[in-house]
């Protein structure tokens, strides 16, 4: 059975939606509404719970798909970015202790998580919201993330193809069809 949406769009934040959206949905501690045919989904907060395999596979059950975007937040980059690769910094996985999942591994194979449509290579260092939001004099070498780290491998694990996304802070406030455009 065929997805309804053309694209279905994790933010790791709640986005800038503005008023051109036309439904708004909740489903299991998230968020979402139709954009152009599209399924813009964000959690209530990013947590273990909200977050957790048994979460997100019910969601993906509602979505009838196996492709997401999962959009994040970084710094140190000026411009939107495909996300290929992450380091999880934050002290926290989202797997732990839930696995096994259905019939899934208990140790999931998780080198290549990130589908990606160009051949730029970004991997980000996650740090978890509290910590990327009070973060100061970070490595300005390094790309930062708040969240994807902690969710692209659930639904990697759920067996999504994840593409990854990384929108500079100074942007999260940009119009999601910006962001869409960028996808396409």
């Amino acid at each position: 059975m065929k997805s309804l949406y053309n694209r279905i769009i994790y933010f790791c934040y709640q986005p800038s939606v503005g008023e051109n959206y036309k439904k708004k949905i909740n489903a299991v501690n998230h968020r979402a509404i139709e954009l152009k045919n599209n399924l813009i989904v964000w959690p209530d907060k990013i947590s273990a719970l909200t977050c957790s395999p048994e979460n997100l596979h019910k969601l993906k059950n509602s979505l009838n798909t196996k492709n997401i975007t999962v959009v994040d937040q970084i710094k140190n980059k000026s411009r939107l970015t495909t996300i290929t690769g992450h380091v999880n910094r934050s002290g926290k996985n989202f797997l732990n202790g839930k696995t096994p999942f259905l019939e899934k591994p208990q140790f999931p194979d998780m080198t290549t998580i990130y589908q990606s449509p160009t051949n730029s290579k970004t991997t980000v260092h996650t740090l978890g919201p509290k910590r990327y939001l009070s973060s100061r004099n970070l490595n300005n070498q390094v790309v930062w993330s708040s969240s994807i780290g902690l969710v692209a491998p659930v639904f990697s694990y759920l067996g999504f193809e994840v593409q990854g996304v990384g929108v500079p802070d100074k942007k999260t406030n940009d119009n999601i069809l910006t962001i869409l455009t960028f996808i396409s």
